[in-house]
């Protein structure tokens, strides 16, 4: 567990509680829980962190990837049993082939799901798996859509991947605090704030903060359940852009509610039908910045990608 900051601290408490008190008990819980045990991301020095930095390189090396994976137990066991799964069980891997043969993309998809399986330690069960695999869907996705825009360089995956990462941890140590929302998610909002005094959207970007992430990241995550967009007359840039983020993060969980995956508020998925979200006023919003990328064919495409790879989140298989 790293240590934080006092800017940090302050950051991550302005993010949960903007109006600066913490008044109870519960809520001063949940700030210390974030401030202490929020990290989202391996610790820096770890074998999984390293490999994340380089797989998110501009200048990759795969060599380099191999050496970084043939030093963690888990990482080695997770590849190979990923390039067999690919393989259908016909071929005999080393690390160096497995990953030749599984290459960058897939690499990627595979950090994303160590990083989100153990940031959990694993304390989460087998009803988990279709978030796990939205999320993946989701950074996927934001990913791809966010290069039809500017350059993308991996904290655009980051920002999908972790964008709901509050739930699980959350959930994790406040059970009974959480269990009325499995109750009653059709009022989750307000009842978010009712109870913490806050959201899992800011919870998730204090969680960010905690993890040193960037600041287009941690808006980005904050702002992806927002109910306005935001003024487009003020966005210049739109790389390192946490406004633009967030709508892209909004108009992808939409695609992934499309697409069947469920979600903290329709737990059976699919209520949300692709030609709604191909003229809400997200996508829109996003076409209006000269870009009109096919979102169905490409939520087909990660569609099955990822569907392919929700078997890896069994541990221990």
């Amino acid at each position: 567990m790293s240590t934080i900051t006092l800017e940090q601290a302050a950051t991550i408490q302005n993010r949960l509680f903007p109006d600066g008190a913490v008044p109870n008990d519960l809520e001063q819980r949940l700030l210390r829980f974030v401030q202490t045990e929020g990290d989202v991301l391996p610790a820096a020095d770890s074998a999984l962190s390293n490999l994340g930095r380089q797989l998110y390189r501009d200048d990759v090396s795969l060599d380099r990837c191999n050496d970084i994976i043939s030093t963690d137990a888990a990482l080695t066991h997770l590849v190979l049993r990923a390039a067999n799964i690919a393989a259908l069980g016909s071929r005999h891997f080393t690390i160096p082939y497995a990953v030749m043969f599984l290459g960058l993309a897939r690499l990627r998809v595979l950090f994303g799901v160590e990083v989100l399986r153990r940031m959990n330690a694993n304390r989460l069960g087998g009803d988990w798996i279709p978030f796990w695999e939205r999320n993946l869907f989701v950074a996927r996705m934001v990913e791809r859509l966010a290069s039809y825009y500017h350059p993308v360089d991996g904290t655009e995956y980051l920002a999908g991947l972790l964008h709901d990462a509050s739930w699980p941890t959350v959930v994790t140590f406040f059970k009974r605090e959480y269990g009325v929302f499995f109750d009653q998610s059709d009022a989750l909002f307000p009842l978010e704030k009712e109870v913490f005094g806050t959201t899992h959207a800011a919870i998730s970007a204090a969680m960010c903060v905690r993890s040193g992430l960037p600041p287009h990241v941690v808006d980005a995550v904050a702002r992806h359940h927002d109910a306005t967009l935001p003024d487009k007359t003020k966005i210049t840039n739109l790389r390192y852009n946490g406004p633009f983020l967030g709508v892209l993060l909004q108009l992808t969980d939409e695609i992934a509610d499309a697409c069947g995956f469920p979600s903290a508020t329709d737990r059976v998925g699919g209520n949300r039908k692709m030609e709604d979200v191909l003229h809400s006023p997200r996508a829109i919003w996003i076409a209006s910045f000269g870009r009109h990328p096919e979102l169905n064919a490409i939520a087909q495409e990660e569609l099955q990608q990822v569907r392919r790879v929700g078997q890896l989140f069994q541990a221990g298989e």
